[in-house]
């Protein structure tokens, strides 16, 4: 189908490799594409000098999350030098508040006529950076705003996607909270919610 999206989870892409797919593919990018910056001090850091993005996925990139618990390791000059390779592949990234982006707002992308909103937010619990010099915020969860969000955006698009960085890693199933709260985002008007950061599949 023309119109299928495939949605994947946590990608860090630390060597240059052909996934076969021929779908337009989204995205939970967990780290920065960067050999700047200074590492985080007191977390697990992640992140890669080499940006293999095109080589494993060709042009299947429709957009990638940026809400995570990684994204931030190296600060400012390490996200600067990872949106710098997302532009130089014509690739839209959402999940973080960076000015004139306002908090929690949607990427719109436009998909064979489809008009799809992609919302990314990260819980506190998996223990991100949350800003860098007070001019770069990663969206939080807050349910009761996100579902406000979401039900304010559903009569301007066809789809609207929720991506979340919640729940406990190496976890096979999540957790009652968090499946709760997916429900009342559908309820809302999601169409789907997507759930990353557990490094585990899931039902």
């Amino acid at each position: 189908n023309e119109n299928s999206i495939l949605f994947l989870g946590d990608v860090v892409p630390y060597k240059p490799f052909r996934f076969k797919n021929h779908y337009k593919t989204v995205f939970n990018l967990e780290c920065p594409i960067t050999r700047q910056g200074k590492p985080e001090p007191g977390k697990i850091i992640l992140s890669v000098k080499e940006n293999h993005l095109r080589s494993i996925f060709q042009d299947n990139l429709l957009c990638l999350s940026l809400g995570n618990n990684h994204i931030l390791d190296f600060g400012k000059k390490g996200l600067e030098s990872t949106l710098a390779e997302l532009e130089k592949l014509k690739t839209k990234s959402f999940g973080l508040e960076i000015p004139p982006i306002v908090k929690s707002d949607p990427l719109i992308v436009n998909f064979n006529e489809i008009r799809i909103a992609f919302f990314s937010v990260v819980c506190q619990s998996t223990s991100p950076v949350i800003e860098l010099e007070d001019e770069i915020y990663l969206n939080l969860l807050d349910i009761e705003k996100l579902i406000i969000k979401v039900a304010e955006i559903r009569k301007l698009v066809q789809r609207i996607v929720v991506y979340i960085h919640w729940g406990i890693e190496e976890s096979s199933y999540p957790g009652k909270e968090d499946i709760l709260k997916a429900r009342n985002l559908i309820e809302a008007g999601a169409d789907i919610v997507i759930g990353s950061h557990a490094h585990a599949p899931q039902p």
